[in-house]
């Protein structure tokens, strides 16, 4: 059960979109990173928004090696009814504990949902679609089994995971993103979006919606100049191209993560798309001087 919670984990998730991105399609891949990260920033707004505690922050009982074990015994005080509410005073003791929960709604099954259904809608292949049905079931059994969520937080991460990607696709296919050749402002409009983070950075938690505008910045940047990089044939030649995008990304993600360039989360929002932007650039014309991308139709 950890090993499948652990693939609804920040790492693995990166990786798996980055190597879709970079080792698969660049076009379709982009538009998977960005519902991802998406997925992942409103679940965050919704688990301090709504403050829910999770089962081992009510029952001492539940066993965890994640988080401190809870002194408070509140599970006889839990609701008797699945659609009953925590009571006031579950969330007033849970609410001002050391221990931060933030149980609703579940981040791996919404981000494992958003993520294999997207993948699914995009690509249009009946492996993804057996693979994605087993992996969230599996995930979602994870979270209940270790107690890290409830059957409620469970189901609200499937419907968000479910509903936003469907959203964001269908902005998507307005902008005729995926059937155009050339690309204008137009058509690249959904990679422009998450700057509408910035003018709140100083309220949320941005270093994800940057570290991914800065990925968009650099891909526009190049589809613009060249269009959108043919990666190659050869087998080891895209596994090499995606792992060196992998390990520079993640290297540039989590620097991002740790440290507070300034004392201004809007002029770090910045600084952060401006490192994720040379980064990204970077290690694509790395990898064109390689010979493992190239940007025409075919090698």
């Amino acid at each position: 059960m950890w090993f499948f919670s652990l693939l609804g984990t920040t790492p693995v998730i990166i990786t798996l979109c980055l190597a879709i991105a970079f080792g698969l399609e660049l076009k379709r891949g982009l538009v998977l990173i960005n519902i991802v990260a998406w997925t992942a920033f409103t679940i965050t707004l919704l688990k301090v928004g709504v403050d829910y505690p999770r089962p081992i922050d009510v029952d001492p009982n539940v066993k965890t090696e994640v988080f401190a074990f809870n002194e408070n015994d509140l599970s006889e005080k839990m609701p008797a009814n699945f659609f009953e509410s925590f009571s006031a005073e579950i969330l007033e003791t849970t609410r001002t504990d050391q221990i931060v929960q933030y149980g609703f709604p579940s981040g791996h099954v919404a981000i494992q949902t958003a993520l294999w259904l997207s993948f699914l809608l995009l690509f249009k292949k009946r492996w993804i679609l057996k693979w994605g049905i087993g992996i969230i079931i599996l995930t979602a059994i994870s979270r209940i089994y270790l107690g890290q969520h409830f059957l409620g937080d469970v189901l609200g991460g499937l419907v968000i995971g479910f509903a936003l990607p469907l959203l964001l696709l269908f902005l998507v296919k307005k902008s005729r993103y995926l059937d155009l050749q050339t690309h204008d402002t137009t058509s690249l409009l959904f990679f422009w979006m998450p700057w509408l983070v910035m003018p709140f950075a100083a309220y949320i938690t941005y270093w994800q919606m940057a570290s991914v505008l800065g990925l968009n910045m650099a891909v526009i940047f190049i589809v613009q100049r060249r269009n959108f990089p043919v990666f190659h044939v050869i087998t080891w030649k895209r596994v090499l191209a995606a792992l060196l995008v992998v390990l520079f990304f993640l290297a540039a993600h989590y620097f991002n993560k740790l440290v507070d360039i300034t004392n201004s989360s809007v002029l770090d929002f910045m600084l952060i798309t401006v490192l994720n932007f040379i980064v990204v650039l970077g290690i694509l014309s790395l990898n064109r001087r390689l010979f493992l991308i190239k940007y025409r139709l075919a090698f």
